[in-house]
């Protein structure tokens, strides 16, 4: 594992054991290849009281996106030509195309909404990436096929059954047609 990963697993256990909230929702795990596209899904309050969402890191923290109630946006430029959102019902969805391994983090939802006298943040979902290197048709070991073990363990079975069935259909009786058979 290297040291980046190392430490955003460290990072995240941090923030789990001792910065989460009592309005905080789940976290989700996700592990992608680079290149490829994540969702992340934030929660919308939904009531005039809501001021906007945001979607932050919290490894060297940093706004990625923030819509507004009135559907006002902010897009990180250095994410903004690979980042689009949509409202869905009381979900915003952030989607993340082509991520890079400098995309690894722990992304945290919170929503602002307006009280008496100030501002209240409600956090909410909190999704870890982690981004592991693209496929390479010539960089796999045999260690990276763990299946192989399975596969071969398949292929004895069947072959055993095989060879049982064989010997046990050599050795039924042929039932009786009710006359001799005759070569015509």
């Amino acid at each position: 594992m290297n040291r980046s990963r190392r430490t955003l697993i460290l990072q995240y256990q941090f923030h789990f054991l001792f910065l989460g909230g009592e309005n905080e929702e789940s976290t989700d795990i996700i592990s992608v290849r680079e290149g490829e596209s994540i969702n992340i899904t934030c929660s919308i309050e939904g009531s005039e009281n809501e001021v906007g969402t945001y979607l932050k890191t919290s490894i060297q923290p940093v706004n990625v996106v923030y819509v507004s109630r009135h559907n006002t946006s902010y897009i990180l430029p250095a994410l903004a030509n690979r980042t689009k959102y949509s409202k869905e019902g009381s979900n915003l969805r952030i989607t993340l195309h082509n991520v890079q391994e400098s995309d690894s983090n722990i992304y945290q939802c919170s929503t602002y909404v307006k009280t008496e006298s100030n501002h209240r943040k409600l956090f909410g979902k909190t999704t870890i990436v982690v981004v592991k290197e693209p496929l390479n048709c010539y960089s796999f070991t045999r260690n990276q096929f763990s299946y192989f073990p399975v596969l071969r363990a398949c292929k004895t079975y069947l072959t055993v059954v095989s060879v049982i069935a064989c010997y046990i259909y050599e050795e039924l009786p042929c039932p009786s047609l009710g006359f001799p058979y005759q070569a015509f």
